[in-house]
């Protein structure tokens, strides 16, 4: 045990910048006051880069996991395509609702959350803390009348939720302290994005739930850069009928090495003496590490929820699915994210209470992602207007194109064979139309 407080000491007055104290993560629960709601055991070492060991022998942990590839690339995806997608503070009105140009908080939204970033790198930020960790944080910034002004991200490392004496949940924080010492949030003050939780309130981290997946994916990448490395692999070999001297031992090594390590692998060494060739293929156990890798790869995708062929895999990619998959990516995975961000933004910084409490809310707009090729987007508009589901200024205002500024422009078609069947009569009555008697069909002169 003296071993064990020696190194809890030790890294406690460690400084690397985001410091860990150790004594308040011990005995966590949802009921005990001043307890931060996080794991239990060894957490501390996972957050300061030690990682999750692994039955493959690697250790997982944030650091280690973005440096596989396809954990990367999966990350990139998300993160950048929900940062690409416009966020528009709406407000309600009659007939529908209409974006809030005037409060000030459709612009932090939408264009600059901070002074330091703009939107895009923000959200980048926040979602992609949220793929490795489970959890993501953003500290708001209030003026003295209560208005949101500034939204800053905070770490999610070093950032989590605990409950105060009073036992009222609330959030603390390393950031922009000194080494050991937390600062307290009240719950109001920071929005939580959390990923699937089991109790409710934190997050479960993406890559602690799928370490030996991902082990076994580091160990496989490893292993293939040993394998075509420098490891000396050739393409064929010589062999000697006979014992060689030491002597001529060195010298075949240092010519094997010359042609074959590196970029001259594959190759075949020609050496002095009588030797005898014999071609080398990849063993099956060197090659299954190319089959483990591509499972490894579509397993990781699966994890979050990317198609492969975005994360660079396009064996299985043809015309015929690519557009359906671009809509599945961003129905079943994309939404239920925005959902998540949208639930939260809409808790924290909308007014409860006043003149406008409840008259605004937050949305990604996802049209820009749900449209298909040119032809198909413009045979949709046509119908539309045909229909009368839109106007030439609404199909307009949708191409981000400038309207037109006659009044014709902004008139609602609809077809006229579509007339309610109860208003045909005063329509007839108004148009002064006739009704013909009808006539009885002439019989044949030959009819019985």
């Amino acid at each position: 045990m003296e071993v064990f407080s020696s190194i809890r000491a030790l890294l406690d007055t460690r400084d690397k910048g985001h410091p860990i104290s150790l004594e308040l993560r011990q005995q966590p629960t949802l009921n005990t006051p001043s307890v931060p709601l996080s794991g239990v055991g060894f957490e501390w070492a996972y957050e300061l880069g030690g990682g999750d060991g692994t039955v493959s022998g690697e250790a997982i942990s944030n650091d280690t996991a973005m440096r596989i590839i396809t954990v990367y690339a999966c990350i990139r995806v998300l993160s950048q395509a929900i940062a690409s997608l416009p966020l528009v503070l709406k407000e309600k009105i009659e007939n529908g609702s209409t974006d809030a140009v005037a409060s000030p908080l459709y612009y932090i939204l939408g264009t600059e959350p901070n002074p330091e970033m703009d939107k895009h790198r923000f959200w980048a930020t926040i979602v992609t803390g949220l793929m490795l960790t489970g959890n993501a944080y953003c500290q708001i910034v209030r003026n003295n009348a209560g208005q949101v002004v500034e939204l800053y991200p905070l770490l999610p490392t070093i950032t989590e939720p605990y409950r105060l004496d009073s036992g009222i949940l609330a959030f603390r924080t390393q950031q922009g302290q000194a080494p050991g010492n937390w600062k307290t949030l009240p719950a109001t003050d920071v929005c939580h994005f959390a990923l699937m939780c089991l109790d409710g309130i934190k997050g479960m981290s993406p890559i602690h739930q799928a370490r030996e997946g991902l082990g076994l994916a580091r160990a496989a990448e490893k292993a293939g850069a040993r394998l075509f490395g420098n490891g000396a692999r050739p393409g064929g070999l010589l062999i000697a009928p006979a014992d060689i001297t030491p002597e001529q031992k060195e010298q075949a090594r240092k010519s094997w090495q010359a042609n074959h390590g590196g970029s001259n692998q594959n190759g075949t060494a020609v050496l002095e003496g009588d030797w005898k060739y014999e071609a080398l293929s990849l063993s099956p156990e060197d090659s299954q590490f190319i089959q483990v890798r591509a499972m490894q790869r579509t397993e990781i995708c699966a994890l979050y929820g990317v198609p492969p062929n975005m994360a660079g895999d396009t064996s299985r990619l043809s015309n015929n699915n690519h557009e359906q998959t671009s809509l599945s990516f961003v129905t079943d995975t994309l939404r239920p994210i925005l959902s998540t961000l949208e639930c939260e933004l809409n808790r924290k910084l909308m007014p409860k209470v006043g003149r406008k409490a409840g008259s605004y809310f937050a949305e990604f707009d996802l049209s820009e992602r749900l449209r298909g090729d040119f032809a198909t987007q413009m045979k949709g508009y046509a119908m539309g207007k045909q229909w009368g589901w839109y106007s030439t200024n609404d199909i307009r205002r949708k191409l981000r194109e400038n309207t037109i500024p006659d009044p014709q422009a902004d008139v609602y078609l609809y077809p006229v064979n579509m007339a309610n069947a109860d208003q045909l009569p005063a329509q007839a009555d108004e148009e002064n139309i006739e009704q013909q008697p009808v006539k009885e069909p002439e019989k044949e002169p030959n009819a019985a």
